[in-house]
């Protein structure tokens, strides 16, 4: 966010112009804070996607982060964000330690503080896309956190419209026509849609499916067969890594902490 680093990216903005067709820029780099959105330019239901990679977690004030994108995002609109998250209660002795703090170790929340902030600001209940699961590769530090863990998880928050009164019952047909991924679709952790089949969905994502920049990709109808058991969206990182670990002695997957 510093002034070489706006100018480094500004000064890039007629070669990518060039190199891919268009006849006048369509992007832009501002300057500003996270939780001051409006101050940087971005109004009231402005944009129709956010995405954040791993920085809420260093900002001391959460929800005013989260509550300046729901301002700026359109009804429907979406936050897309990687961050870290702890499992566990820190030591009182490591909450004021600037080292940790720019590490994201403190700042970190945890999965149910996110839940409550969504909740409490309007957004829909955060969706998991991907979870890992982040070692503190620093023995000191690790000595110093105690039992704490930590886990990078991808979210999905959407906007509410309010306009939706569709019920568990409901069911979602993906068309197929999102260019890259025409015959499937991974929306999140719990939901993989395949084009030109019924899936069985929950309530929220009935709504999202309908009012956001999705709805033109999906059929969404209520269901004609008795209602099925649906997933619980109050999923805890560390136990879905953990499940999705024992199905698989070598998952492969990699953090992006160091």
């Amino acid at each position: 966010m510093t002034d070489e680093l706006l100018k480094l990216a500004s000064d890039k903005i007629e070669y990518h112009t060039l190199k891919y067709g268009y006849s006048k820029p369509n992007v832009k780099f501002v300057k500003g804070y996270m939780e001051k959105l409006e101050e940087a330019g971005l109004d009231d239901n402005y944009v129709d996607v956010i995405v954040s990679n791993c920085v809420i977690s260093l900002c001391r004030d959460k929800k005013a982060v989260l509550r300046e994108a729901y301002r700026a995002l359109k009804p429907g609109g979406e936050l897309y964000f990687s961050d870290m998250y702890r499992d566990g209660v820190l030591p009182s002795d490591v909450l004021d330690d600037e080292i940790m703090w720019c590490e994201g170790l403190i700042g970190a929340l945890t999965y149910k503080e996110l839940h409550a902030i969504a909740e409490e600001l309007g957004f829909s209940v955060p969706r998991i896309v991907r979870a890992d699961l982040m070692p503190v590769l620093d023995e000191g530090i690790k000595q110093r956190l105690g039992n704490v863990r930590y886990a990078s998880v991808s979210y999905r928050l959407f906007k509410k419209s309010n306009m939706a009164n569709l019920s568990v019952t409901s069911e979602a047909i993906y068309n197929g026509q999102i260019k890259g991924f025409e015959d499937e679709l991974k929306f999140d952790a719990l939901y993989t849609f395949k084009a030109g089949k019924r899936v069985a969905i929950d309530d929220i994502l009935a709504e999202i499916l309908t009012t956001s920049r999705f709805s033109k990709y999906f059929e969404v109808k209520q269901a004609k067969e008795d209602p099925q058991e649906l997933p619980n969206l109050d999923i805890d990182p560390f136990a879905y890594i953990e499940k999705s670990l024992s199905k698989s002695a070598c998952s492969g997957s990699k953090s992006c902490c160091a």
